[in-house]
């Protein structure tokens, strides 16, 4: 048993090793679905280095202006990944990269953000090299400065989306990624707006009305455009919607970070209702917390605010309105005999308050976190 465990241990290690020894390949340019084969290839075995040699050979070739050349070159090596392959495929086969499925105008894109790149380095070299005795000849605006950190966080994406169509592989949920990437809130809005159009062109690919597109994506089979266009969607409406959850949260940065009491100091609510014999919590617990139970004496409504899964730090409180809750799972229902569901409300575990509040047959709708003096905060779940 030993012996063939060794065995197949040897073959699949002379496998891969054939693989990695296997001579480049050569792309037949009459094959444009034979590109995506070559590509993969290099991305499995090609090294940062060489990717980078390949990109400055191709631009020499096709007589690109030799100062984007300068500015490309002074790019770390680990940002050709992506580029290399294209560029060595072109020289070798002496043909242009595609236009079948759109790797030309990617790489394209890609060859113009190591020009930015490349520009923003040689900018602060020149800084440096000035001692700071004259103004340096080019400044970098904070939106230059966003706009490369976002070119930056596209590439990482578009690798994910590569891998998705190259490999039908599961991508990283682009949450966690910008949890990951600790990612703000203008960042995230520029991502969405990036893939916004992009989105409408998946779309009308698969609705197979403009007879372009139909045949700009007929290397795709429906269900892989399918796959496609829902991983482009959550790209999509996750920055969305992190981008409006960040700013509404974000702390001010000349300040120093608020303790709760700080936060909540101007908050109103109702402390004690004689009419329900109900007690309100301290507003300062909400800060941080994942779930919060309201209940709006005037109009006798039960609020369930529960915290967005893009917010590390839970709940919080922006003047007199708590913020950082997610719209599609906070929810609100007026209550018709308020007496029988404020018990479970006040002294029962949130899976209990949730299939009382499920009981309830009157209209839902979502709370906009304004608390005031008819608020009761009967609970609240860290």
């Amino acid at each position: 048993m030993g012996c063939k465990v060794k065995n197949l241990c040897y073959n699949s290690y002379m496998k891969k090793k054939q693989l990695l020894l296997r001579e480049e390949p050569i792309w037949d340019s009459s094959n444009p679905e034979q590109f995506l084969r070559c590509v993969n290839w290099y991305r499995a075995n090609g090294k940062s280095v060489s990717n980078k040699k390949w990109t400055v050979e191709y631009l020499k070739k096709n007589k690109f202006n030799k100062k984007d050349i300068d500015f490309i070159s002074k790019c770390p090596n680990g940002d050709f990944d992506m580029v290399g392959a294209y560029c060595r495929i072109s020289t070798r086969s002496q043909s242009p990269v595609p236009s079948e499925d759109g790797w030309d105008v990617s790489l394209s894109k890609r060859l113009q953000r190591l020009i930015d790149r490349g520009k923003h380095i040689a900018a602060y070299e020149a800084q440096s090299e000035d001692n700071q005795t004259e103004e340096p000849k080019e400044k970098i605006s904070i939106q230059d400065r966003i706009k490369d950190q976002v070119d930056g966080y596209i590439e990482s994406i578009e690798k994910n989306i590569d891998y998705l169509i190259a490999q039908n592989g599961v991508p990283i949920a682009i949450e966690d990624f910008l949890k990951k990437n600790q990612i703000k809130s203008p960042q995230s809005k520029l991502i969405a707006d990036n893939y916004r159009p992009i989105l409408e062109e998946l779309k009308e690919a698969y609705q197979g009305k403009c007879p372009d597109l139909k045949e700009g994506y007929s290397v795709f089979k429906k269900p892989d455009l399918r796959k496609l266009i829902q991983y482009v969607e959550s790209i999509v409406s996750t920055c969305e919607e992190h981008s409006k959850l960040s700013a509404s949260v974000r702390k001010p940065r000349t300040k120093k970070s608020k303790a709760p009491a700080q936060l909540v100091k101007n908050v109103k609510y109702q402390q004690k209702s004689e009419e329900f014999d109900i007690v309100s919590v301290e507003p300062r617990k909400i800060i941080g917390a994942k779930k919060v139970v309201v209940f709006n004496t005037k109009y006798r409504t039960i609020q369930i605010y529960e915290a967005s899964s893009l917010l590390e730090d839970g709940l919080s409180v922006r003047g007199t309105t708590i913020v950082g809750f997610d719209d599609k799972k906070s929810m609100q229902k007026k209550v018709k005999d308020p007496k029988n569901i404020l018990k479970t409300c006040c002294k029962s575990g949130i899976r209990a308050i949730n299939n009382a509040y499920k009981s309830l047959t009157t209209k839902e709708s979502t709370p906009n976190g304004r608390l005031n003096a008819n608020c009761v905060i009967l609970q609240v779940f860290k």
